[in-house]
């Protein structure tokens, strides 16, 4: 059954299983954050893809955004609110940070990105899920 599928006919069981994720997550595990990325990738992508002035930021704001939760997530992870709407949240603070440095600092999100990348995939890649970024 698909992500989708279970948010029509069960909408409380997905948020409180992102929820556990979330909460897994901020112990550090490399399986729940691997299993959250794969659930909510498609959903940050579409929201950067949407919101940045140009596409070609995308994959990086999507690294960052997924770092970002990584490294917060046991601050966030019982505050309360949504996960969706926290990695919402998140990814429009990432795609208006874009949008405000678009043509100015190339260089320095080309560097930015290519790092972010290879730190999320050692991320993924630890949790030995075969999660590509």
């Amino acid at each position: 059954m698909s992500d989708h599928m279970v948010s029509q006919q069960q909408p409380g069981l997905l948020d409180a299983t992102l929820s556990g994720l979330l909460v897994r997550s901020g112990r550090q595990d490399n399986v729940a954050f691997a299993e959250l990325y794969a659930a909510l990738r498609a959903d940050v992508h579409a929201q950067a893809r949407r919101d940045a002035y140009d596409v070609d930021h995308v994959a990086g704001i999507v690294c960052g955004v997924f770092l970002e939760v990584w490294h917060l997530a046991a601050e966030h992870a019982h505050d309360g609110r949504g996960v969706r709407k926290w990695i919402a949240g998140i990814t429009q603070v990432r795609v208006d940070e874009r949008n405000r440095h678009n043509g100015a600092g190339r260089r320095f999100l080309a560097d930015y990105d290519s790092h972010s990348e290879r730190e999320l995939s050692a991320v993924l890649s630890s949790s030995d899920s075969r999660t590509a970024v």
